[in-house]
């Protein structure tokens, strides 16, 4: 499982702090791989019609009436390209009651 395969919901389960339902992208690819953007956007799209079907609720009915948060989990931090794409896809997922949070490694 991983951002280069849109195909699969990497994985996802309920926030026992803040108890939302977390759909977890697990982001292996350095920023200055060429097609990283492009596997990011497609892994998001897949969620967000995961989440936009129902799909969501039927896979995982303890998300029920919970927010829903895509977090994308990065080996690498994001570069200013990368910051850029996550704040836009941020708003956008705003937009649908959706948050999208990014987390980088603290040693880095």
């Amino acid at each position: 499982m991983a951002v280069d395969n849109s195909d699969l919901i990497d994985s996802c389960g309920i926030d026992k702090d803040s108890g939302d339902a977390v759909l977890n992208i697990a982001d292996h690819l350095p920023w200055s791989d060429e097609g990283h953007l492009i596997a990011l956007q497609a892994k998001i799209n897949r969620y967000l019609d995961f989440i936009e079907s129902g799909q969501l609720i039927g896979d995982y009915p303890a998300a029920r009436g919970r927010p829903v948060r895509i977090a994308i989990w990065c080996k690498y931090p994001p570069d200013e390209r990368g910051r850029e794409f996550i704040g836009k896809a941020e708003t956008l997922l705003s937009s649908v009651n959706c948050r999208l949070t990014c987390h980088v490694p603290s040693n880095t």
